[in-house]
């Protein structure tokens, strides 16, 4: 580790009266490939015309309300779905007259993984024992217990007076996209090549810089490392250190591994399930940085996590940036606005009003900033839909519920309507839908608010940004998007530069997750904007912050090629591993910010939601964080000397033009109206000590220079204003190799420049 331990320690990590524990397994594939099929209507019906709710759904609403309005104080703490499931498993149906509603809660046998926000004494878990479950886990800082449970047991649980709320077990999902026909996983051997490791630069920045991650230890949390031994006998990885009992199930942790062990080799490894729920996904992580990692990476998304405040998993990401740690987070594979992927639908609560006609009784509709439109059609479908709106964990008392309607509008299919009365959590859920269904927003009772949507990998009619969400977009984890490093991700979709560097030229992959994300309340749920729950309240930030490649290989069976942020995010943390190396003294913090600042800026100008700073590029950064060039480099001093005046040769730089200039040598300045007898620069100099004016801008703007073999980096070199003479001076790295050393890009006003 390269700073000091801290004390271990998570009573500080709760959120709110409670801490969260949510999280289960499941598998999920990229946008509509693999989504089953939802539920089927119990009737078949006419089509209801857009805009209007069939009399049908009219009175299954009713009906559903009609329940939830009859629940005890014990069933108002369980999960509506739940409560479905335990009649269900009574042979009785889950709502009078809703003859199409399904639990989406997975009952076994009669059984149910389920998570409880209860108080870790002997009358709960004594409670769970007399019902016939099993505890699974128990994490008395966090409040946490998960348990095996008789589905027809679950209210009798939750009559205790230690329980505050039983659920399913929470659903999570790493952020790997499987290829559109991918084969099955079958065994690999041996020497897999990270394509990254090329176009990201980074095998020339190991040569150039002499960094390999030595002195540096980089740890994974994911779903598990199923072949970790084939891989190490296969040489592809190095001994990795595991937490004792946190090696989970699956792969795509070996396969993060093997890509951060290809950048850089000498780092030293460690993993972590990231799969036995959120509450141990947050000691995990504390857990690791205890253990030494100086870079910790995940690639899990969890739904139930809170969106418009930290939850457990973000305060623990920010405990371990306080002792000194960087985190990379994947920013998701839920798409993006710009690209028409979105499944994401974000706004204040557009309030219809009180429902008439068909709908009345079942509360205020919402009406996705349309008119006269009460749902949302799939375009593409899901696994699951949530709904979140910004009221503090444990602290709702506004009242929201989610429906969704079959493709005719004839039947309810899908509901959510947990109580929220003053204690709640703003969360609502509902399980797979196919394409074609509907989606409703209904406001039970309460106060309109900022809410949002999402679909997690389908995609809306009515969509907006802010996919990114929860830990992955939280601001002390390095949200990372992705981009192709070599082949595309499938028919359509864009292909990266392998066996090339990337440049301004790349763009995202299309499933990319984007922000902006919204937050309304601190860790502790104390308003940041007291009265302003809506769009012009809390506190707006971009969400996702870089760029890295994916599409890279491994030979961890099933990764062989590994698509999806799930890849980008450890390409990105083995680059800040060689630069941790190179710079071991730098704080996590002006690591983070060098990497943005050497990040090459793509599609949108400047930060976008999409990809954030930009590509993270190794040898800009390494150079960066050193402030020097390569090793064995010699300052040579020169008598000062004008290699560029565009008063002379060339006229003013336009707006975003680019233009080659040489540098090195004794002569050829003349013509960019330098000196005529050359300045005797020698011919093997990496960088150069310059002074860059901008003459009389006729506006503002700013300025960049980089090498000219390499893509522009997102790092300003000076800001100007109109009408004012300004002058930088900094080092300016010159091409290894080429006619011209140097290229130079203005952005904003028309300026004259003179670089000497």
């Amino acid at each position: 580790m390269r700073n000091a331990e801290r004390t271990r320690g998570t009573g500080h990590l709760r959120a709110g009266a409670t801490a969260r524990a949510r999280i289960a397994v499941l598998a999920v594939g990229l946008l509509a490939a693999v989504v089953p099929a939802a539920v089927a209507s119990a009737q078949a019906a006419p089509a209801t015309p857009d805009g209007d709710i069939s009399p049908e759904v009219a009175s299954q609403l009713a009906a559903i309300q009609e329940e939830k309005a009859s629940r005890t104080p014990a069933e108002q703490k369980v999960d509506s779905n739940l409560l479905y499931a335990s009649r269900e498993a009574r042979r009785q149906p889950a709502v009078d007259g809703a003859p199409a509603l399904r639990s989406t809660a997975e009952v076994d046998g009669g059984r149910v993984l389920v998570d409880l926000d209860a108080t870790v004494d002997a009358a709960v878990l004594g409670a769970i024992e007399a019902a016939g479950g099993k505890v699974v886990s128990a994490l008395a800082d966090y409040d946490a217990i998960r348990a095996d449970l008789p589905a027809a047991a679950i209210v009798a649980v939750a009559e205790q007076d230690g329980v505050r709320q039983i659920r399913p077990a929470d659903e999570a999902v790493t952020n790997r996209a499987p290829e559109p026909g991918e084969a099955p996983a079958a065994n690999s051997v041996g020497a897999g090549a990270n394509e990254a490791d090329v176009t990201l630069g980074a095998a020339g920045a190991r040569t150039t810089f002499g960094v390999d991650g030595t002195g540096v230890k980089a740890c994974v949390l994911s779903d598990g490392v199923t072949t970790l031994a084939a891989r190490q006998s296969s040489g592809d990885l190095p001994a990795v250190d595991v937490l004792a009992g946190q090696a989970g199930s699956g792969d795509e942790g070996t396969a993060m591994l093997e890509l951060i062990h290809d950048i850089a080799p000498g780092a030293e490894l460690g993993f972590a399930t990231a799969f036995n729920g959120i509450a141990q996904f947050a000691q995990n992580i504390i857990d690791l940085r205890a253990d030494g990692c100086d870079v910790i990476v995940d690639d899990v998304t969890y739904f139930a996590e809170p969106t418009f405040q930290d939850g457990v998993i973000a305060q623990a990401i920010t405990t371990v940036r306080a002792d000194g740690a960087v985190y990379f987070s994947s920013a998701g594979n839920s798409g993006n606005l710009s690209d028409g992927t979105s499944g994401t639908w974000q706004g204040d609560f557009d309030d219809e009003g009180a429902a008439t006609g068909p709908l009345a009784g079942s509360g205020n509709v919402h009406g996705w900033g349309q008119t006269g439109t009460p749902y949302n059609t799939l375009t593409a479908g899901t696994q699951r839909v949530d709904l979140m709106w910004a009221d503090p964990l444990a602290g709702s008392a506004n009242d929201y519920d989610l429906y969704g309607l079959d493709a005719a509008g004839a039947n309810v299919v899908r509901a959510s309507t947990a109580t929220q009365d003053g204690n709640d959590d703003p969360y609502e859920a509902i399980g797979s839908m196919s394409t074609g269904q509907r989606v409703a927003v209904v406001k039970f009772s309460g106060a309109n608010r900022f809410l949002t949507t999402y679909t997690n990998r389908g995609r809306l009619t009515f969509a907006t940004g802010g996919a990114a969400r929860g830990h992955n977009a939280s601001v002390d984890a390095i949200s990372t998007a992705a981009t192709p490093a070599a082949d595309p991700f499938g028919p359509g979709q864009p292909s990266g530069p392998y066996p090339g560097q990337h440049s301004g030229t790349n763009v995202s992959e299309t499933f990319s997750s984007d922000g902006p994300v919204r937050q309304f309340f601190t860790p502790a749920g104390v308003a940041l904007t007291p009265g302003n729950f809506s769009a012009t309240g809390g506190v707006l930030r971009n969400g996702v912050d870089i760029t890295a490649a994916d599409g890279t290989t491994t030979t961890t069976p099933g990764f062989t090629t590994f698509f999806g942020t799930s890849a980008a995010a450890p390409n990105a943390a083995a680059i800040a591993a060689l630069a941790l190396e190179a710079a071991p003294a730098i704080s996590d913090d002006d690591l983070e910010a060098a990497m943005k600042a050497t990040a090459i800026d793509i599609e949108v100008g400047g930060v976008d939601p999409v990809t954030g700073h930009g590509i993270v590029m190794a040898s800009p950064l390494l150079a960066n964080v050193t402030g020097e060039g390569p090793p064995g480099s010699l300052y040579v001093p020169i008598t000062p000397c004008r290699i560029v005046d565009t008063r002379i040769a060339g006229g003013p730089i336009a707006d975003r033009q680019i233009r080659p200039y040489h540098v090195r040598g004794a002569s050829g300045f003349e013509a960019q109206g330098g000196r005529s007898g050359g300045c005797g620069i020698p011919e093997d100099a990496t960088a150069v000590e310059a002074s860059v004016t901008a003459v009389d801008p006729a506006g503002s703007g700013f300025f960049r220079a980089w090498p000219g073999d390499e893509s522009m980096p997102n790092a300003t070199f000076m800001n100007f204003a109109r009408n004012e003479d300004i002058t930088n001076t900094g080092s300016i790295t010159l091409a290894d190799s080429g006619a011209d050393d140097l290229k130079v890009r203005n952005f904003g006003s028309p300026s004259q420049y003179v670089i000497d």
